[in-house]
C-alpha cells in the first residue's frame, strides 16, 4: 500500500510498470547470450541456464591407458560429436597403494 501512495496513483503505476518491463526486458536479453564467451544460455519462462558435465573415466587397474596422443583425440571428439565446449581436462594421477 505505501509503495501504491508513493507512486501517486495508477496512472503513475501503469508508467512504472512499462518502464520496470522494459528495464527487465533489456536486462535479460543480455544475460541469454554473453558475446564475450561466445556462450549460449538455455531459457525457458522462469529460468535461464547453462548446463555443463562433468565426466569421469575410471580405469580398473590403474594402468596408464590414456596418453597424450589419445587424450587429444579424445578432446577432439567430445567437441565434434558431443556438441559442447571443453573447457578444460585434468588428469588426475592416484597413489600407488
Amino acid at each position: 500500500m505505501n509503495c501504491y501512495r508513493r507512486l501517486g496513483g495508477i496512472l503513475n503505476l501503469k508508467k512504472f510498470l512499462i518502464i520496470f518491463l522494459n528495464e527487465i526486458k533489456n536486462i535479460t536479453s543480455k544475460i541469454y547470450y554473453n558475446n564475450a564467451m561466445n556462450i549460449e544460455y538455455d531459457k525457458n519462462l522462469h529460468s535461464v541456464f547453462l548446463l555443463q558435465y562433468h565426466f569421469i573415466l575410471v580405469v580398473k587397474y590403474r594402468k596408464k591407458v590414456i596418453n597424450n596422443k589419445i587424450c587429444d583425440r579424445l578432446k577432439v571428439y567430445l567437441i565434434a560429436k558431443g556438441h559442447f565446449l571443453l573447457l578444460s581436462m585434468k588428469r588426475l594421477v592416484q597413489m600407488e597403494k
